[in-house]
């Protein structure tokens, strides 16, 4: 299950990075918070500033949601951790001390 979730992961940041920066603005939101009619919740944004930091624009990212610059490293981290713990990676790498396989 790890893997499978991890090649779903993989596939669509590739498919995100791929597509067009302006591509996200034509959707509409979807905070329920907002779409029920509050203030923005502190969320809001999240989805395009990840989206803006992903096609490397961190200046459009900063503004859709300044909390990006918490998220995106704990994203990060996430997704590095679920790759390192995917059967067969973090086996076939060399560990300090060990000699690596010849």
């Amino acid at each position: 299950m790890p893997a499978l979730v991890l090649l779903g992961s993989t596939a669509l940041m590739v498919l995100a990075a791929a597509a067009p920066g302006a591509w996200i603005d034509r959707f509409p939101s979807v905070c329920l918070l907002r779409l029920a009619g509050l203030d923005a919740c502190p969320g809001c944004g999240m989805t395009h500033a990840l989206w803006w930091l992903l096609h490397g624009d961190p200046g459009r990212a900063f503004a859709s949601n300044p909390r990006v610059v918490l998220v995106a490293p704990l994203l990060a981290w996430l997704y590095l951790k679920l790759v390192w713990n995917a059967p067969g990676f973090s086996s076939a790498l060399p560990r300090a001390g060990r000699s690596a396989p010849d």
